[in-house]
């Protein structure tokens, strides 16, 4: 039992440590990450709406650009850029609405950690973007 506990209490702790994940590469800037994300998000979108996650990462990846991790409430200190995530994303969104995302979340300032929980499990009153 006590184990099951411990357990829990460091998934938990795992979690709330954890962040959305960001492309990052030495010297980036919007205009570079531009140039190689939306050659890549294409080539790994299969048809209208329809794509591959692991063909856009190991498309960046070649390129240069490295995955970080920012924390729960702040995006990572060095210039970032996001990107599709799973394959869902390419349903949900197209390369230009990906760079807004990140503009959106960088001009936003520290994101609020309530925001990781299902929406389910927010207070009424938690405002997410």
């Amino acid at each position: 039992m006590r184990f099951a506990i411990v357990s829990l209490v460091l998934l938990l702790l795992a979690g709330c440590g954890s962040g959305p994940h960001y492309w990052t590469k030495s010297g980036a800037t919007p205009e570079s990450f531009a140039t190689d994300h939306g050659p890549c998000f294409k080539d790994a979108t299969i048809g209208y709406g329809v794509g591959s996650e692991k063909a856009y990462k190991a498309c960046m990846l070649q390129k240069g650009w490295t995955r970080i991790q920012g924390s729960a409430n702040a995006p990572p200190s060095v210039p970032h850029f996001r990107g599709p995530e799973d394959d869902e994303d390419f349903k949900a969104a197209s390369p230009e609405e990906l760079m807004e995302k990140t503009r959106m979340e960088r001009d936003a300032g520290p994101r609020d950690p309530r925001c990781d929980q299902p929406r389910h499990a927010r207070a009424p009153e938690t405002v997410c973007r």
